[in-house]
């Protein structure tokens, strides 16, 4: 049950994952590339990569200076993130912590992917950068490089082979950048990159150590083939609910279609923002309704006749009260809605963001 939380998360930022988890990531087996970070942030970015993208290692020396009402803050940032398949360690090396977790709809989605073909994969990344406002607007050289120039959301993207060579962003006023000073395409790279810091100790939640072991044996594996149930409820009709709700000042992103579920994101600010995420629950047997409904951390009720879940989680490891979110399963149609909000996320808030736009 601890894996609850999880899902719901991953369903709700599934547009991410599905940058992570294409069965080709870069169109590269693998290489090293490092980026240089402009704007307020100032520092360094490196990628090692093999398995076209599905190992991988991100390190960021990063820091960022801000004035607030005259008075300056500088933070440091410096991290390694190792990905291995399904498996994710994480480490803060300004903190020395770090965590480790399972992506729960890895197998899935891989599936999915790989019963694809490259022109279907292709055509369903057009329609996430579709459903993202986004375009491709032409094509440039960096470092000799032919990049497709990609924008969306205020950010400019110059891709190569799937992997970013510049990029320039001014989202809500917040200017950055980033672009390659070193890049080795197709280059060895040794397995030791990819292994947690011996350093670390890396923590994970509650309950879910054994399963993270076990998955260690087989971190890219994704077993026997799962038949993958689609909702009953049209896309199109999900669509135009969610393009005709636009609240002053949000900036939306979606509706999307992604593997199935249907995905969409208003956004003010970093600290201000609704999602709403609809799934099959034919997909996700992990979520034990009756179960969940007695842990402490949930209240269960009932809204216009659908059962409601509101979970408001606790960080087994630091006692820290994580975002809440409301579910509401539509048994008839076998399908969960999670609903998602900041700073807000009382169970209040959540119904009343939630009826404004019923679906």
């Amino acid at each position: 049950m601890k894996r609850i939380y999880l899902i719901c998360i991953a369903m709700l930022i599934s547009v991410s994952m599905f940058a992570q988890n294409q069965v080709k990531t870069y169109k590269m087996k693998s290489g090293y590339i490092k980026y240089n970070i402009g704007g307020s942030s100032k520092g360094t970015h490196e990628i090692w990569w093999d398995k076209y993208g599905d190992w991988k290692r991100e390190e960021k020396n990063i820091t960022t200076t801000t004035r607030i009402f005259g008075k300056k803050n500088v933070s440091k940032e410096h991290t390694v993130v190792i990905t291995k398949g399904k498996l994710t360690w994480s480490a803060d090396l300004e903190k020395n912590t770090g965590n480790k977790s399972i992506n729960p709809m890895y197998d899935m989605m891989q599936q999915q992917m790989a019963s694809m073909s490259e022109q279907e994969q292709e055509d369903m990344a057009m329609g996430v950068l579709g459903g993202l406002g986004g375009e491709k607007i032409g094509t440039g050289m960096v470092m000799g490089y032919q990049c497709d120039i990609i924008k969306a959301m205020g950010t400019k993207v110059w891709s190569y082979k799937n992997l970013p060579l510049k990029t320039e962003s001014n989202m809500l006023g917040f200017k950055s950048s980033e672009e390659v000073t070193e890049f080795k395409p197709d280059s060895d790279v040794s397995t030791s990159k990819f292994e947690p810091l011996s350093n670390i100790d890396y923590k994970i939640e509650a309950g879910m150590e054994e399963e993270f072991e076990a998955a260690l044996n087989n971190p890219d594996g994704v077993g026997a083939a799962k038949k993958v149930a689609t909702l009953t409820y049209s896309y199109d009709k999900f669509k135009t609910i969610m393009e005709a709700y636009n609240p002053d000042g949000y900036m939306r992103t979606g509706p999307m279609n992604m593997f199935g579920n249907y995905t969409c994101i208003w956004q003010k600010s970093e600290d201000d923002m609704m999602a709403i995420t609809v799934a099959s629950s034919e997909n996700n047997k992990e979520m034990d309704l009756e179960e969940m409904a007695k842990m402490d951390n949930v209240e269960t009720f009932s809204h216009y006749g659908q059962t409601c879940y509101y979970l408001k989680p606790k960080s087994e490891n630091s006692g820290e009260d994580l975002a809440a979110v409301l579910m509401i399963h539509y048994k008839s149609e076998k399908m969960i809605v999670v609903v998602a909000q900041k700073p807000d996320d009382s169970k209040q808030s959540l119904l009343k963001f939630y009826d404004k736009i019923k679906l």
